[in-house]
C-alpha cells in the first residue's frame, strides 16, 4: 500500500504461493494508517505482514492468524513508531514470530505462537 493511505481489513484470506516457491508478502504497509483484523495469512517467504511506519500513523494488527511465514509473522519498522499488536496466533514461523526495529515502541500483548 503507498504512503499516505488508510486501510481498514477484515476477515480476508491471503495465501502465499506454495507452487512456485516464490517470496510473496501478505501485506506491505508503508507510512499509512491500518486496521488489520481477523484475517488468515500463510505460506509467505517474505513475511505475513511487514509495516513501515511513521510516528504519527495509527496502525493496529488484531487477531490474526498467521501460518508457516519464513522471514517473519510481523514486521514494523519505523522510528517512534507506535503499532497495537494483539490477540494474534502465529504458528511455524522460520524466524521471528513478531520482530520490531529498535526504534519502534510497540504494544504487543495475548499473542500465541
Amino acid at each position: 500500500m503507498l504512503a499516505g493511505n488508510q486501510l481498514e481489513i477484515t476477515g480476508t484470506n491471503f495465501k502465499g504461493d506454495t507452487s512456485n516457491d516464490s517470496y510473496t508478502n501478505g501485506i506491505f504497509l508503508r507510512h499509512s494508517d491500518a486496521i488489520i483484523k481477523r484475517c488468515s495469512f500463510a505460506h509467505h517467504k517474505a513475511g505475513a505482514i511487514m509495516i513501515d511506519m511513521k510516528p504519527q500513523n495509527r496502525v493496529f494488527i488484531l487477531e490474526n492468524n498467521i501460518v508457516s511465514s519464513e522471514t517473519g509473522g510481523i514486521y514494523v519498522q519505523g522510528k517512534s513508531a507506535k503499532p497495537f499488536i494483539k490477540g494474534n496466533k502465529l504458528k511455524y514461523c522460520h524466524a521471528s514470530a513478531i520482530k520490531t526495529s529498535q526504534d519502534v515502541d510497540a504494544f504487543v500483548s495475548s499473542n500465541v505462537w
